[in-house]
């Protein structure tokens, strides 16, 4: 082929290009002869959604634990007891500060006071179910709570009152050594001299005058002879028990509805109040009957 039909043959693959090949516009920075660089758009990012936070559930309020939880016992059950109504610390065992708090709570609520949780007690306190329905059988509408004063449970039948001797001035010893050991500390188990429970306390004053009581408050309660409220006297023990006629407290009596005691956790020996007056049995320490 001659150079002209080279050149020609040339053009016209040129010509074939450029047709096929759309030629970018070059544009020129202004008030310059630079072309503007050729920008390349960012490419297009399709966000990943975020998952929504998940919805925090409340715990399911614990089972009734088919048992009447009472004072003396020791759960699981009554550790949940214990954190929901704000006792501390949540020991599990079931002493005179739940108990105490369990009264408050029924008294707030219109429920029968007598410290202790039953079925109606728990659920009220929980916000839980009163009784799991049978299968097939409709739950049990509940009863409203009335709106007048709680009734009193019966009260337990009374210990007999003997006729009896009492020591001769050996109440009256107790309460100076008694008083010495105001402001300790409670602590469930110990008998002094450092730190009391209840029935600790009674009895290590007791054993310093020759008279040796039993170790709970309702031991102490059955090996001692008894006398009405109206004539306790100094030194005698106070009584504190639940419906069921268990004694779970004990105090010394000082005179003029006053007592000397270790409360409870929290609490040290103190010279208090006798807490129910009217609901209290008295024990006379080394009396004899006639």
């Amino acid at each position: 082929m001659s150079v002209r039909g080279r050149v020609a043959a040339v053009t016209v693959l040129c010509a074939l290009a450029a047709a096929c090949t759309p030629i970018a516009t070059v544009q020129k920075l202004p008030g310059t002869g630079t072309p503007a660089p050729v920008v390349t758009p960012a490419p297009k990012v399709t966000p990943t959604p975020i998952p929504p936070k998940p919805t925090s559930t409340a715990a399911p309020a614990p089972a009734y634990p088919g048992v009447m939880l009472a004072f003396g016992m020791t759960s699981a059950s009554v550790t949940f007891l214990q954190q929901k109504l704000g006792v501390s610390p949540a020991t599990g065992y079931f002493g005179a500060v739940t108990a105490a708090a369990v009264k408050t709570f029924q008294q707030a609520h219109g429920l029968v006071v007598d410290g202790q949780v039953g079925p109606l007690t728990w659920a009220m306190i929980f916000g839980s179910t009163i009784v799991a329905p049978v299968s097939g059988t409709p739950a049990p509408t509940p009863t409203p709570a009335p709106t007048s004063s709680p009734t009193t449970p019966a009260k337990p039948a009374p210990p007999s009152y003997p006729a009896l001797t009492r020591p001769a001035g050996l109440g009256a010893s107790a309460l100076p050594l008694v008083a010495k050991y105001a402001g300790k500390p409670y602590l469930w188990g110990a008998a002094g001299p450092n730190a009391f429970d209840c029935s600790g306390l009674t009895m290590y004053v007791y054993k310093q005058l020759g008279v040796l009581l039993q170790r709970s408050a309702n031991d102490q309660f059955r090996t001692t002879l008894h006398v009405r409220y109206a004539d306790a006297q100094p030194g005698d023990l106070i009584f504190f028990y639940d419906t069921t006629g268990y004694v779970y407290h004990v105090g010394m009596y000082a005179g003029n509805g006053m007592m000397w005691d270790a409360p409870h956790t929290g609490a040290v020996v103190r010279y208090e109040n006798v807490w129910y007056p009217d609901s209290v049995w008295v024990g006379v320490p080394g009396a004899k009957l006639k």
